[in-house]
């Protein structure tokens, strides 16, 4: 609804639940604490974009508190080096820097892309990263 509210055109909706993130239709039925992803695109005028989103059914503890936390500053730190002329190099660097700093690099991933005319657009900003 917010898409076609912002005049945009309905891509996809990918949904996705449970310890396995998998995102193959089934019968699963939610339970406390289980983590909910939504990852949805729309087109505007032939550019995408997405936006994806994660919850816990149920009260997050304070680790989760803490690794949320944690997960804005790394990604505050990315954002702080855009600009026009920026490096794509110097966006990674920063947020690679705030995972190799964290007490949580073990289970931290930072990674970035390109999004315009084609879903996951060139440039390619990390060779490394799962896209």
């Amino acid at each position: 609804h917010e898409e076609q509210a912002r005049d945009l055109v309905f891509e996809y909706c990918l949904i996705a639940a449970g310890n396995s993130h998998n995102r193959a239709p089934s019968n699963q039925r939610l339970a406390e604490g289980d983590v909910i992803s939504i990852d949805s695109g729309g087109n505007y005028r032939g550019y995408i974009g997405d936006l994806s989103r994660m919850g816990i059914l149920g009260e997050p503890d304070s680790e989760l508190r803490e690794l949320l936390h944690e997960v804005e500053d790394i990604q505050q730190a990315a954002r702080r080096v855009i600009r026009p002329g920026a490096m794509g190099g110097d966006i990674i660097a920063a947020g690679e820097a705030m995972v190799k700093s964290s007490p949580n690099r073990a289970v931290l991933d930072f990674t970035a892309h390109g999004i315009g005319l084609v879903s996951h657009e060139a440039p390619r900003l990390t060779a490394t990263g799962p896209v």
